[in-house]
């Protein structure tokens, strides 16, 4: 009896090396993987911008489309107090604006700037407004020579607004006027 339990003790001495390569790989897989995403809120920040852009904008084409006797208008803005980012979708029937839907998304550090056809800085001075007709086509009020789709940065990441209205992400602004 006392020779089993001395072999036992023996044993337990150390870590098989299938234990510890075992750890290794899945304290790796956490520094990879999810650390990173503990690190800072920056990238997210700038990814839900642009992921809220398209998607508001989405929004006021089926709204112009569905909307037939409305004008249907989307405002990029900033507010003044707090910084973040103000998107309205307003629909005029000819009475006056009716709020369908406001978005205000947390600014943090990112930018968002209108590249072509000309170059509009959206801040707290300066909102952009972009219309719909009942096709769900840009209008572009405020915007000379809509003859060309709409490209957009938002903290480094491009945006698109083709003529027919549709919103969508690129990889680069030529993408943006090329297609």
């Amino acid at each position: 009896m006392l020779m089993l339990y001395q072999r036992m003790t023996n044993r337990s001495q150390g870590f098989t090396l299938v234990e510890l390569i075992s750890v290794l790989l899945v304290l790796s897989i956490v520094a990879v993987v999810v650390l990173p995403r503990f690190t800072g809120t920056q990238s997210f920040q700038n990814r839900q911008l642009l992921d809220q852009l398209i998607a508001i904008t989405r929004f006021s084409q089926q709204s112009a489309l569905s909307r037939y006797n409305h004008q249907i208008t989307l405002n990029l803005s900033q507010q003044a107090v707090s910084g973040d980012w103000l998107f309205r979708v307003l629909a005029n029937d000819g009475s006056g604006d009716i709020e369908l839907k406001r978005l205000i998304t947390e600014r943090g550090s990112g930018t968002l700037s209108l590249l072509s056809p000309q170059t509009v800085t959206i801040n707290a001075l300066t909102t952009l407004s972009i219309g719909f007709d009942n096709l769900g086509n840009i209008t572009a009020p405020q915007i000379s020579g809509t003859n060309s789709n709409l490209s957009f940065n938002a903290s480094g990441r491009f945006f698109c607004i083709s003529l027919a209205g549709y919103a969508y992400e690129a990889a680069s602004q030529a993408d943006c006027e090329n297609n």
